[in-house]
């Protein structure tokens, strides 16, 4: 009888040795998609401040090209002679430049 009970015993060692097994390996898991879930974040995070920058940088260079634009109209220049804006003259006018 005893001999019985220790393979019972044993088995069911086995059981909870085994259950812990899969408990850690589905702790480790989880730990491993909310790891990769903050590296996506920080990932889109970054993203998103360069597309800012990015969208900073094309302002002010839009902003740029207006004054250089708007320069060469003042002087009279011929570069200032046709503008990409219809039905407006093109002396004086502040939209997109002809060849800039």
């Amino acid at each position: 009888e005893l001999a019985g009970g220790w393979e019972v015993v044993v088995e069911m060692k086995r059981e909870v040795d085994s259950g812990e097994s899969a408990r850690r390996e589905q702790a480790e898991d989880v730990c491993e998609e909310e790891r990769r879930e903050v590296l996506l974040t920080r990932k889109h995070e970054r993203i998103c401040q360069r597309r800012e920058e990015l969208e900073r940088l094309a302002d002010e260079r839009a902003d740029e090209a207006q004054a250089v634009y708007a320069l060469l109209c003042m002087l009279d220049t011929p570069l200032c002679a046709t503008s990409t804006s219809v039905g407006t003259p093109a002396h004086g006018t502040l939209d997109k430049p002809a060849l800039i």
